[in-house]
Protein backbone atom coordinates (compact mmCIF):
# COMPACT_ATOMS: atom_id res chain seq x y z
CA UNK A 1 0.00 0.00 0.00
CA UNK A 2 1.40 3.54 -0.44
CA UNK A 3 2.28 4.90 2.68
CA UNK A 4 -0.34 8.26 1.46
CA UNK A 5 -2.76 5.35 2.63
CA UNK A 6 -0.77 3.80 5.83
CA UNK A 7 -0.92 7.27 7.24
CA UNK A 8 -4.61 8.34 6.42
CA UNK A 9 -5.74 5.09 8.07
CA UNK A 10 -3.68 5.12 11.05
CA UNK A 11 -4.53 9.34 11.46
CA UNK A 12 -8.35 8.02 11.04
CA UNK A 13 -7.89 5.33 13.90
CA UNK A 14 -6.63 7.75 16.57
CA UNK A 15 -8.96 10.41 15.92
CA UNK A 16 -11.54 7.58 16.68
CA UNK A 17 -9.82 6.82 20.38
CA UNK A 18 -12.70 8.55 22.00
CA UNK A 19 -15.69 8.42 20.19
CA UNK A 20 -17.39 6.08 17.52
CA UNK A 21 -20.23 7.87 16.80
CA UNK A 22 -21.61 8.71 13.50
CA UNK A 23 -20.35 12.01 12.38
CA UNK A 24 -20.03 14.80 9.37
CA UNK A 25 -16.11 13.36 9.06
CA UNK A 26 -17.85 9.98 8.36
CA UNK A 27 -20.32 11.35 5.46
CA UNK A 28 -16.92 13.16 4.25
CA UNK A 29 -15.16 10.13 3.84
CA UNK A 30 -18.11 8.12 2.36
CA UNK A 31 -18.05 10.95 -0.67
CA UNK A 32 -14.63 11.30 -0.98
CA UNK A 33 -14.45 7.71 -1.25
CA UNK A 34 -18.04 8.01 -4.22
CA UNK A 35 -15.94 10.59 -5.75
CA UNK A 36 -12.83 8.81 -6.22
CA UNK A 37 -13.92 5.34 -7.18
CA UNK A 38 -16.53 7.28 -10.02
CA UNK A 39 -13.54 9.35 -11.51
CA UNK A 40 -11.67 5.81 -11.13
CA UNK A 41 -14.53 3.78 -14.09
CA UNK A 42 -15.94 6.43 -15.36
CA UNK A 43 -19.50 6.35 -13.54
CA UNK A 44 -21.35 9.11 -11.50
CA UNK A 45 -21.46 8.89 -7.74
CA UNK A 46 -24.55 7.57 -7.38
CA UNK A 47 -23.92 4.18 -9.11
CA UNK A 48 -20.54 3.30 -6.89
CA UNK A 49 -20.71 1.70 -2.92
CA UNK A 50 -18.26 0.79 -0.91
CA UNK A 51 -17.81 -3.31 -0.32
CA UNK A 52 -15.65 -5.27 1.93
CA UNK A 53 -14.63 -7.52 -0.77
CA UNK A 54 -15.84 -9.06 -4.96
CA UNK A 55 -17.46 -11.67 -3.04
CA UNK A 56 -19.46 -9.63 -1.52
CA UNK A 57 -20.52 -7.23 -4.08
CA UNK A 58 -21.08 -10.16 -6.29
CA UNK A 59 -23.76 -11.74 -3.58
CA UNK A 60 -25.41 -8.79 -3.64
CA UNK A 61 -25.77 -8.14 -7.31
CA UNK A 62 -26.54 -11.34 -7.77
CA UNK A 63 -29.22 -11.82 -5.00
CA UNK A 64 -31.28 -8.45 -6.42
CA UNK A 65 -31.86 -9.55 -9.83
CA UNK A 66 -35.51 -10.53 -10.61
CA UNK A 67 -35.23 -13.76 -12.51
CA UNK A 68 -37.71 -15.56 -14.34
CA UNK A 69 -37.89 -19.06 -14.67
CA UNK A 70 -35.83 -20.36 -17.45
CA UNK A 71 -33.41 -17.14 -17.58
CA UNK A 72 -30.05 -18.29 -18.68
CA UNK A 73 -26.49 -16.90 -16.80
CA UNK A 74 -23.45 -17.30 -19.26
CA UNK A 75 -20.25 -17.86 -17.51
CA UNK A 76 -16.89 -19.50 -18.29
CA UNK A 77 -15.30 -22.32 -17.24
CA UNK A 78 -12.50 -21.04 -15.71
CA UNK A 79 -13.83 -18.18 -13.50
CA UNK A 80 -12.91 -17.71 -9.85
CA UNK A 81 -14.80 -19.57 -7.14
CA UNK A 82 -15.45 -15.95 -5.80
CA UNK A 83 -17.31 -15.26 -9.55
CA UNK A 84 -19.40 -18.77 -9.93
CA UNK A 85 -20.87 -19.66 -6.61
CA UNK A 86 -22.75 -16.43 -6.35
CA UNK A 87 -24.74 -16.68 -9.45
CA UNK A 88 -24.83 -20.88 -9.05
CA UNK A 89 -27.27 -19.69 -5.52
CA UNK A 90 -29.17 -17.30 -7.39
CA UNK A 91 -29.53 -19.60 -10.63
CA UNK A 92 -31.20 -22.23 -8.07
CA UNK A 93 -33.38 -20.05 -5.99
CA UNK A 94 -34.56 -17.79 -9.12
CA UNK A 95 -35.25 -20.87 -11.44
CA UNK A 96 -32.78 -19.22 -13.79
CA UNK A 97 -29.61 -21.32 -15.43
CA UNK A 98 -26.03 -21.66 -15.74
CA UNK A 99 -25.22 -22.12 -19.37
CA UNK A 100 -20.88 -22.79 -19.37
CA UNK A 101 -18.13 -21.53 -22.23
CA UNK A 102 -15.54 -24.16 -21.81
CA UNK A 103 -12.34 -22.49 -22.57
CA UNK A 104 -9.57 -23.85 -24.59
CA UNK A 105 -6.03 -24.78 -23.02
CA UNK A 106 -7.39 -21.89 -20.02
CA UNK A 107 -7.85 -19.33 -22.69
CA UNK A 108 -11.69 -18.20 -23.40
CA UNK A 109 -12.60 -17.27 -27.40
CA UNK A 110 -14.97 -14.39 -26.91
CA UNK A 111 -16.75 -16.08 -30.06
CA UNK A 112 -17.50 -18.96 -28.13
CA UNK A 113 -19.39 -16.59 -25.41
CA UNK A 114 -21.23 -14.64 -28.23
CA UNK A 115 -22.77 -18.21 -29.47
CA UNK A 116 -23.67 -18.93 -26.12
CA UNK A 117 -25.98 -15.30 -25.42
CA UNK A 118 -29.32 -15.55 -26.93
CA UNK A 119 -32.25 -14.13 -26.02
CA UNK A 120 -33.15 -16.54 -23.19
CA UNK A 121 -30.18 -14.58 -21.55
CA UNK A 122 -30.67 -12.80 -18.51
CA UNK A 123 -26.73 -11.80 -17.60
CA UNK A 124 -23.38 -12.74 -18.77
CA UNK A 125 -20.78 -12.64 -16.04
CA UNK A 126 -16.82 -12.17 -16.94
CA UNK A 127 -13.71 -11.86 -15.04
CA UNK A 128 -12.40 -8.53 -16.69
CA UNK A 129 -8.93 -10.30 -16.52
CA UNK A 130 -8.63 -14.10 -16.01
CA UNK A 131 -6.83 -14.88 -12.78
CA UNK A 132 -5.38 -18.13 -13.60
CA UNK A 133 -3.73 -17.15 -17.24
CA UNK A 134 -4.04 -13.67 -17.17
CA UNK A 135 -6.05 -12.99 -20.55
CA UNK A 136 -7.50 -9.66 -21.11
CA UNK A 137 -11.02 -10.39 -21.96
CA UNK A 138 -12.37 -8.25 -24.58
CA UNK A 139 -15.12 -6.36 -22.89
CA UNK A 140 -16.62 -4.29 -25.68
CA UNK A 141 -17.22 -7.64 -27.49
CA UNK A 142 -18.58 -9.10 -25.17
CA UNK A 143 -21.19 -5.98 -23.92
CA UNK A 144 -22.04 -5.32 -27.23
CA UNK A 145 -23.18 -9.10 -27.96
CA UNK A 146 -25.11 -8.74 -24.53
CA UNK A 147 -27.20 -5.29 -26.19
CA UNK A 148 -28.22 -7.17 -29.09
CA UNK A 149 -30.00 -9.51 -26.57
CA UNK A 150 -31.37 -7.19 -24.27
CA UNK A 151 -29.15 -8.81 -21.16
CA UNK A 152 -26.70 -7.64 -18.54
CA UNK A 153 -22.97 -7.90 -18.55
CA UNK A 154 -21.37 -8.08 -14.94
CA UNK A 155 -17.68 -7.80 -14.43
CA UNK A 156 -15.35 -9.03 -12.25
CA UNK A 157 -12.24 -6.72 -12.31
CA UNK A 158 -10.64 -7.70 -9.06
CA UNK A 159 -7.20 -8.33 -11.57
CA UNK A 160 -8.12 -5.45 -13.44
CA UNK A 161 -8.70 -1.92 -11.91
CA UNK A 162 -5.73 -0.12 -10.77
CA UNK A 163 -3.23 -1.97 -13.44
CA UNK A 164 -5.47 -0.12 -16.78
CA UNK A 165 -7.90 2.72 -17.97
CA UNK A 166 -11.67 1.65 -18.07
CA UNK A 167 -14.51 3.38 -18.70
CA UNK A 168 -17.77 1.58 -17.50
CA UNK A 169 -19.88 3.75 -19.62
CA UNK A 170 -18.19 3.32 -22.91
CA UNK A 171 -18.34 -0.65 -22.34
CA UNK A 172 -22.15 -0.57 -21.53
CA UNK A 173 -21.14 -2.82 -18.25
CA UNK A 174 -24.54 -2.92 -16.27
CA UNK A 175 -22.56 -3.85 -12.85
CA UNK A 176 -19.04 -4.47 -11.55
CA UNK A 177 -17.25 -5.40 -8.28
CA UNK A 178 -13.78 -5.27 -7.96
CA UNK A 179 -11.42 -5.86 -4.32
CA UNK A 180 -8.99 -3.07 -3.38
CA UNK A 181 -6.27 -4.97 -2.04
CA UNK A 182 -4.78 -6.36 -5.34
CA UNK A 183 -3.77 -3.80 -8.10
CA UNK A 184 -5.90 -0.32 -6.39
CA UNK A 185 -3.24 -1.13 -3.28
CA UNK A 186 -5.97 -0.85 -1.14
CA UNK A 187 -6.40 -2.60 2.30
CA UNK A 188 -8.14 -6.10 2.07
CA UNK A 189 -11.94 -5.48 3.21
CA UNK A 190 -12.05 -2.96 0.34
CA UNK A 191 -14.07 -2.93 -2.82
CA UNK A 192 -15.65 -1.15 -4.99
CA UNK A 193 -19.43 -2.06 -6.37
CA UNK A 194 -20.36 -0.37 -9.29
CA UNK A 195 -24.42 -1.08 -10.97
CA UNK A 196 -25.95 1.39 -13.52
CA UNK A 197 -28.33 3.70 -12.79
CA UNK A 198 -30.59 2.32 -15.16
CA UNK A 199 -29.68 -1.22 -13.68
CA UNK A 200 -30.53 -0.35 -10.24
CA UNK A 201 -34.18 0.96 -11.18
CA UNK A 202 -35.02 -2.70 -11.86
CA UNK A 203 -33.79 -4.56 -9.17
CA UNK A 204 -34.82 -5.72 -5.63
CA UNK A 205 -32.66 -5.83 -2.91
CA UNK A 206 -32.50 -9.42 -0.57
CA UNK A 207 -30.78 -7.61 2.22
CA UNK A 208 -31.23 -3.70 2.78
CA UNK A 209 -30.37 -1.34 6.34
CA UNK A 210 -32.28 1.53 7.53
CA UNK A 211 -29.92 4.00 5.45
CA UNK A 212 -31.22 2.37 1.80
CA UNK A 213 -35.01 3.84 2.84
CA UNK A 214 -35.85 6.71 0.45
CA UNK A 215 -35.24 9.99 2.10
CA UNK A 216 -38.46 10.36 3.33
CA UNK A 217 -39.07 7.13 4.98
CA UNK A 218 -35.38 7.36 6.44
CA UNK A 219 -35.96 10.80 7.93
CA UNK A 220 -39.16 8.90 9.52
CA UNK A 221 -37.40 6.41 11.01
CA UNK A 222 -34.48 8.52 12.60
CA UNK A 223 -37.10 11.07 14.13
CA UNK A 224 -38.63 7.98 15.94
CA UNK A 225 -35.58 6.50 17.05
CA UNK A 226 -34.42 9.81 18.44
CA UNK A 227 -37.89 11.00 19.78
CA UNK A 228 -39.67 7.60 20.16
CA UNK A 229 -42.88 6.31 18.25
CA UNK A 230 -44.23 2.54 17.06
CA UNK A 231 -41.19 1.33 14.52
CA UNK A 232 -43.17 -2.07 13.61
CA UNK A 233 -43.27 -0.41 10.14
CA UNK A 234 -44.77 -2.58 7.50
CA UNK A 235 -44.44 -0.63 4.63
CA UNK A 236 -40.93 0.13 2.85
CA UNK A 237 -39.87 2.26 0.28
CA UNK A 238 -36.20 2.34 -0.68
CA UNK A 239 -34.11 4.92 -2.97
CA UNK A 240 -33.68 4.79 -6.34
CA UNK A 241 -29.82 4.17 -6.83
CA UNK A 242 -26.97 2.28 -5.57
CA UNK A 243 -27.63 3.72 -1.96
CA UNK A 244 -30.23 0.53 -1.57
CA UNK A 245 -27.09 -1.68 -1.19
CA UNK A 246 -24.94 0.02 1.03
CA UNK A 247 -24.61 -0.70 4.90
CA UNK A 248 -25.47 1.42 7.91
CA UNK A 249 -22.37 2.34 9.30
CA UNK A 250 -19.69 0.62 7.02
CA UNK A 251 -16.44 0.26 7.98
CA UNK A 252 -14.34 3.45 7.50
CA UNK A 253 -10.99 2.74 7.97
CA UNK A 254 -10.49 0.56 4.91
CA UNK A 255 -12.85 2.67 3.12
CA UNK A 256 -10.78 5.54 3.68
CA UNK A 257 -7.67 3.22 3.04
CA UNK A 258 -9.15 2.62 -0.29
CA UNK A 259 -9.87 5.94 -1.23
CA UNK A 260 -6.83 6.92 -0.29
CA UNK A 261 -5.06 4.52 -2.83
CA UNK A 262 -7.14 5.52 -5.73
CA UNK A 263 -6.36 9.00 -5.40
CA UNK A 264 -2.91 7.97 -5.68
CA UNK A 265 -3.31 5.87 -8.56
CA UNK A 266 -5.12 8.32 -10.68
CA UNK A 267 -2.50 11.37 -9.77
CA UNK A 268 -0.05 8.90 -11.53
CA UNK A 269 -2.10 8.71 -14.59
CA UNK A 270 -3.93 5.25 -15.01
CA UNK A 271 -2.29 5.47 -18.83
CA UNK A 272 1.05 5.56 -17.67
CA UNK A 273 0.34 2.68 -15.09
CA UNK A 274 -0.61 0.50 -17.92
CA UNK A 275 2.17 1.72 -20.09
CA UNK A 276 4.61 0.97 -17.33
CA UNK A 277 3.21 -2.64 -16.62
CA UNK A 278 3.13 -3.37 -20.31
CA UNK A 279 6.57 -2.51 -20.53
CA UNK A 280 7.73 -5.01 -17.42
CA UNK A 281 6.15 -7.71 -18.87
CA UNK A 282 7.33 -7.09 -22.42
CA UNK A 283 10.99 -7.67 -20.35
CA UNK A 284 9.25 -10.30 -18.29
CA UNK A 285 8.28 -12.40 -21.12
CA UNK A 286 11.92 -12.09 -22.70
CA UNK A 287 13.34 -13.56 -19.79
CA UNK A 288 10.92 -16.43 -19.48
CA UNK A 289 11.57 -17.41 -22.88
CA UNK A 290 15.63 -17.27 -22.18
CA UNK A 291 14.67 -19.74 -19.54
CA UNK A 292 12.83 -22.41 -21.33
CA UNK A 293 9.27 -21.79 -19.90
CA UNK A 294 6.56 -21.82 -22.11
CA UNK A 295 4.21 -18.76 -21.75
CA UNK A 296 0.15 -19.14 -21.13
CA UNK A 297 -0.48 -15.59 -21.17
CA UNK A 298 -1.53 -14.21 -24.74
CA UNK A 299 0.75 -11.89 -25.93
CA UNK A 300 -0.45 -9.36 -26.91
CA UNK A 301 -0.45 -6.35 -25.57
CA UNK A 302 -4.33 -6.09 -25.88
CA UNK A 303 -4.95 -9.83 -24.59
CA UNK A 304 -2.65 -9.09 -21.43
CA UNK A 305 -2.68 -6.60 -18.56
CA UNK A 306 -0.31 -7.02 -15.09
CA UNK A 307 -0.43 -11.18 -14.79
CA UNK A 308 1.75 -13.30 -16.36
CA UNK A 309 1.21 -17.05 -16.34
CA UNK A 310 3.40 -19.43 -17.68
CA UNK A 311 4.90 -22.94 -16.94
CA UNK A 312 7.69 -25.90 -17.64
CA UNK A 313 7.79 -29.08 -19.65
CA UNK A 314 4.27 -29.81 -17.01
CA UNK A 315 1.61 -28.69 -15.23
CA UNK A 316 1.18 -29.05 -11.26
CA UNK A 317 -1.14 -31.94 -10.76
CA UNK A 318 -0.37 -31.84 -6.59
CA UNK A 319 -1.17 -29.76 -3.84
CA UNK A 320 1.47 -31.52 -1.61
CA UNK A 321 3.90 -30.47 -4.77
CA UNK A 322 2.48 -26.62 -5.04
CA UNK A 323 3.28 -26.23 -1.58
CA UNK A 324 6.92 -27.82 -1.68
CA UNK A 325 7.52 -25.59 -4.73
CA UNK A 326 6.17 -22.75 -2.85
CA UNK A 327 8.16 -23.68 -0.09
CA UNK A 328 11.55 -23.75 -2.48
CA UNK A 329 10.89 -20.04 -3.65
CA UNK A 330 10.68 -18.34 -0.28
CA UNK A 331 10.46 -14.78 -1.27
CA UNK A 332 10.24 -15.00 -4.70
CA UNK A 333 6.51 -13.99 -5.00
CA UNK A 334 5.23 -16.26 -7.49
CA UNK A 335 1.74 -18.44 -7.37
CA UNK A 336 0.27 -21.40 -8.86
CA UNK A 337 -3.08 -21.16 -10.40
CA UNK A 338 -4.94 -23.43 -12.39
CA UNK A 339 -1.71 -26.02 -12.70
CA UNK A 340 0.46 -22.99 -13.75
CA UNK A 341 3.23 -20.37 -12.62
CA UNK A 342 1.39 -17.09 -12.05
CA UNK A 343 3.29 -13.94 -11.29
CA UNK A 344 1.86 -10.06 -11.46
CA UNK A 345 3.93 -7.03 -12.42
CA UNK A 346 2.63 -3.79 -10.51
CA UNK A 347 4.30 0.02 -12.35
CA UNK A 348 6.94 0.10 -8.61
CA UNK A 349 8.43 -2.91 -9.74
CA UNK A 350 11.83 -2.85 -11.84
CA UNK A 351 13.39 -5.25 -14.41
CA UNK A 352 15.94 -5.93 -11.94
CA UNK A 353 13.05 -7.42 -9.70
CA UNK A 354 11.88 -9.53 -12.86
CA UNK A 355 15.66 -10.89 -13.14
CA UNK A 356 16.28 -11.78 -9.75
CA UNK A 357 12.90 -13.47 -9.26
CA UNK A 358 12.84 -15.66 -12.94
CA UNK A 359 16.77 -16.74 -12.06
CA UNK A 360 15.75 -18.35 -8.88
CA UNK A 361 12.87 -19.85 -9.88
CA UNK A 362 15.17 -21.33 -13.30
CA UNK A 363 17.36 -22.66 -11.25
CA UNK A 364 14.92 -24.02 -9.15
CA UNK A 365 12.90 -25.63 -11.88
CA UNK A 366 16.00 -26.63 -13.64
CA UNK A 367 16.67 -29.29 -10.52
CA UNK A 368 13.43 -30.39 -10.98
CA UNK A 369 13.41 -31.50 -14.29
CA UNK A 370 10.60 -28.91 -15.32
CA UNK A 371 12.75 -26.65 -17.89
Amino acid sequence: MPITTVVAMEKLVKSWRMSITRDKTEDEITADFKKEASLLIGAQTNEVAFVPSTTFGINMFAGAVRWKKGDEIVICDVEYPANVFPWALAASLGGAKLVTVKSKDGIVDEKDIEKAITDKTRLVTLSHVQFGTGQKMQVDRVAEACEKHDAMLFLDSIQALGSMKFNVKRKNVAGMCAGGYKWMLGPVGSGILYISKDTATQMKPQCVSWTALDAEQRKEAWQKVVLGGDQSERRISLGKDISVFEAANECMVPEKGLTESVKFLRSLGLGNIEGRIHALNDHLLEQLDSKGFDVVTPRSRSRRAGITAFCGKKKFDSMDDEVQMLKELDNVKVAIRQGVFRTGVHFFNCKEDIDKAVSKLSKICQKRGLI
